[in-house]
């Protein structure tokens, strides 16, 4: 884009079809209503800048023992972090949450209820939610 002199456009108002010798390339300037489109050949590709950061699609909890017995450690990786997380019973209940207020990427669930009530052995279901993610690690507790 910089090279054929047109202006920076946004990530998310460009499409880029790849073709045998070459590229086709349809964006959308600020105020237009219709897309430039445009064939570009393979050759005059030099590279691609984006000044836009990546944007975080998954949240991935780490159990740091499966089973466990009295307490385990559980390391969210992601962007947003969650502010908690919730703990379910094998029904679907909601047992306990887990909350995080240093923004830190550990909880640690002791493997009681919120009344503190030890739970007994069982699976249980641990759900990480930030901004519109969620996933869902299975824990045994022995």
């Amino acid at each position: 884009m910089v090279a054929s002199g047109q202006a920076s456009v946004s990530v998310s108002n460009i499409a880029v079809c790849s073709v045998d010798d070459g590229y086709w390339v349809a964006w959308l300037p600020e105020g237009a209503e219709l897309p430039v489109l445009a064939y570009v050949d393979r050759g005059t590709v030099t590279g691609i800048v984006s000044t836009e950061e990546p944007v975080q699609t998954s949240l991935i909890l780490h159990p740091s023992q499966n089973p466990f017995r009295e307490s385990v450690n559980l390391t969210v990786e992601g962007n947003p972090l969650p502010e908690r997380l919730d703990v379910f019973d094998i029904t679907g209940r909601l047992i306990r949450v887990l909350e995080n207020d240093s923004m830190n990427s550990t909880f640690l669930w002791d493997g009681r209820n919120t009344s503190g009530q030890e739970m007994p052995p069982g699976t249980y279901f641990i759900q990480a939610s930030a901004a519109g993610i969620r996933s869902t690690v299975q824990l045994v507790k022995l």
